[in-house]
C-alpha cells in the first residue's frame, strides 16, 4: 500500500503550534525580569552597547530588538508568539505564521545571551524553519482538499531527527567520559540533572545492574534506531517507538520543557496516513478527515509560488548539506577533513547567524556530583537571610518539582553556575547580584520568596554546597529528599559601594 503523508502533516503541524505555544508561554512571564529595563541583562542597553561598537548587527544578530528592546517589545514578541501559535494549532495560515514564530523566536535567540543558549533553543529554530516548507501554504488548512506534500522537506525533517538522535550517541563516546564507558552515568543522571523532577529520586534508588543496563538501552536506540529510519515503512515503525520511547522515559523522570515534546514530534513523521487514520478517527469526524486527504481532481502543474517554495527549499537543502559535511569535520579531528571544513566554511559563516543548522548532544560528559549555590541577603552583615527560588533545588525537605513544559531559565543557569568553583567564571551571575542588592522588583518576580520585601540588603552573599539525594532509610528517618554538605563561599559578601 502506499504511503501518504496528509493526515502526519497535520498532526505535526499541530504539534510544532503547541510547542512554540509553550514556549513563548514560558517566555512571558520571565522575559522582563530577564531582558528587560531592570532585568539581569538589559537587552536595550546591551545592543545600544553593540551598536555603538560596531561588534554585532542584524546580519550578525538577526533580531527584531534591533528596532526596538523596551519591556512591552519584550512582552509584546511573547504575546504574539503565543498568538501566532494557535493561529497554527486551528490550522490559520499555518505556513506563514510558523515562518513568523521562527524569525520571533530568532529573534530572541539571537541576541538573548546566556539565558537562551540551550540546545533545546536552536532545536526548535531548525526544525520551525524546515516545518514552514512542510506546512501547506494556503489561508484556510481545513479547505477540503489538501495541497500537495514536499517529499524533500519531510526528509529534511527525518533528518533533523537522525542527527538528534546519531549526534547524542557519538557525543558521548568521543567525549571519552568514564561514566559512559563503564555504563554507569544513569546513576549519577537522576540525581546531577539541573531540574530533578518527584519521579526522579526513585529511579535513583534503583539498582546499578538496573542503571548499565538502562545506560545500555540507551545506546542502542541512539546508534541503531536512526538508521531504521531509511529501513523501509516498518523500520520507521520501530524506529518510531525506540526513540519515542527513550523521549517518553526522559520526559517522565526530569524536566527538559518541550524538547522531549518536540522531539516526539519528529518522532510522528516516521508515521504515515495508514498507521494515523484509525487513531485520529477516534478523535476526529470523518468529515474532517476528508478535508485532510488530497483532491481527486488534476492537480495544475504548479504556480510561481510553489516553484517559489521548490527553489529556497532546494537552496535551504544545499546548505544543510555544507553545513552537516562542516560539522562532521569538526568532530572528527582530521586534518583533511579540517582543511576540507575551510573550504565549507564561507557558506557555513553565511547560514550561522540563523542557528538553523546545528549539531546536538546533551550531557556528551556526565555531571557525577550536584553542587548547588545558596544567595543570602544582609542588612548588618551579621544576620543572614535566604533568597528562595521557584524551582531551584534548596530546601532539604523540598520534593524534586515537576517544572516541565515551563523552563525557569534563571533556576536553570543556576544549575551551571553551580559547576564553577565561583563566581569569577560566571560573569551573569554579579549582574544577578546586583539586581537584587538594587531591590529590582522585575528580578525578585522570578523567585519564589524575597526576604526583603520593604527594601534591598545591604550585603549579598552566596554558598556553596554539595547536594545528595537520601536514600529510603534517611528518609523515612529525616523527611527529607535532600542532604547537603558546604563547600565554602561560592561569592563572598558584596555590596553595592
Amino acid at each position: 500500500m502506499k504511503s501518504t503523508y496528509y493526515l502526519t502533516r497535520w498532526l505535526f503541524v499541530r504539534w510544532i503550534g503547541v510547542v512554540y505555544l509553550l514556549a513563548f508561554g514560558s517566555l512571558l512571564p520571565q522575559i522582563t525580569g530577564l531582558y528587560g529595563h531592570e532585568g539581569i541583562l538589559p537587552l536595550q542597553a546591551a545592543l545600544t552597547s553593540l551598536r555603538a561598537n560596531g561588534s554585532e548587527s542584524f546580519l550578525s544578530s538577526p533580531s527584531i530588538f534591533w528596532l526596538n528592546a523596551t519591556d512591552p517589545m519584550l512582552v509584546g514578541v511573547c504575546l504574539t508568539g503565543c498568538l501566532l501559535a494557535l493561529f497554527v494549532i486551528f490550522g490559520l495560515f499555518p505556513a506563514g505564521c510558523l515562518f513568523i514564530l521562527w524569525f520571533l523566536y530568532l529573534s530572541i535567540t539571537s541576541v538573548g545571551f546566556v539565558f537562551m543558549s540551550f540546545q533545546w533553543d536552536i532545536f526548535l529554530l531548525e526544525v520551525g524553519l524546515l516545518a514552514v516548507f512542510f506546512a501547506p501554504w494556503r489561508f484556510l488548512e481545513w479547505r477540503a482538499g489538501s495541497p500537495e506534500i514536499s517529499r524533500l522537506a519531510l526528509w529534511l525533517l527525518r533528518l533533523v531527527l537522525f542527527k538528534l538522535m546519531f549526534l547524542s550517541g557519538v557525543v558521548k563516546i568521543l567525549s571519552g567520559d568514564e561514566t559512559w564507558r563503564n555504563l554507569t552515568a544513569l546513576h549519577f543522571h537522576y540525581m546531577t540533572q539541573p531540574i530533578p523532577n518527584p519521579l526522579s529520586w526513585y529511579f535513583d534508588q534503583l539498582p546499578m545492574w538496573f542503571q548499565r543496563v538502562s545506560t545500555a538501552l540507551m545506546f542502542v536506540v541512539e546508534f541503531a534506531c536512526p538508521f531504521l529510519i531509511f529501513a523501509g515503512r516498518w523500520g520507521r515503525l520501530m524506529a518510531f517507538f525506540g526513540m519515542a520511547g527513550l523521549e517518553l522515559l526522559i520526559m517522565v523522570t526530569g524536566n527538559y520543557n518541550f524538547f522531549n515534546f518536540l522531539s516526539i514530534g519528529l518522532c510522528v513523521l516516521l508515521l504515515d496516513d495508514n498507521i494515523l487514520e484509525p487513531l485520529l478517527k477516534r478523535v476526529l469526524p470523518e468529515k474532517c478527515l476528508a478535508r485532510l486527504r488530497p483532491s481527486e481532481e488534476p492537480r495544475p502543474a504548479g504556480s510561481v509560488s510553489i516553484w517559489t517554495q521548490r527553489i529556497l527549499l532546494g537552496a535551504w537543502s544545499s546548505a544543510i548539506v555544507v553545513m552537516s559535511l562542516f560539522i562532521m569535520t569538526r568532530m572528527v579531528q582530521s586534518v583533511t577533513l579540517q582543511s576540507f571544513g575551510r573550504f565549507l566554511f564561507p557558506v557555513v559563516r553565511a547560514v550561522a547567524p540563523l542557528n538553523s543548522i546545528n549539531s546536538y548532544g546533551l550531557f556528551s560528559v556526565m555531571t557525577t556530583t550536584r553542587p548547588e549555590i545558596v544567595i543570602e541577603g544582609s542588612a548588618d552583615g551579621l544576620n543572614w537571610k535566604e533568597y528562595k527560588f521557584k524551582y531551584k533545588i534548596q530546601a532539604l525537605d523540598q520534593m524534586p518539582p515537576q517544572v516541565a513544559p515551563h523552563q525557569p531559565r534563571l533556576d536553570w543557569q543556576m544549575w551551571f553556575a553551580a559547576l564553577a568553583p565561583n563566581c569569577r567564571r560566571t560573569p551573569w551571575f554579579m549582574a544577578f547580584v546586583q539586581s537584587l542588592l538594587k531591590g529590582s522588583k522585575a528580578v525578585t518576580a522570578l523567585l519564589a520568596e524575597n526576604p526583603f520585601p520593604d527594601h534591598p540588603p545591604r550585603y549579598i552573599r552566596a554558598l556553596r554546597y554539595d547536594y545528595q539525594f537520601t536514600n529510603f532509610e534517611e528518609k523515612k528517618v529525616s523527611g527529607n529528599w535532600w542532604k547537603r554538605s558546604p563547600q565554602g563561599f561560592y561569592c563572598p559578601a558584596v555590596s553595592l559601594n
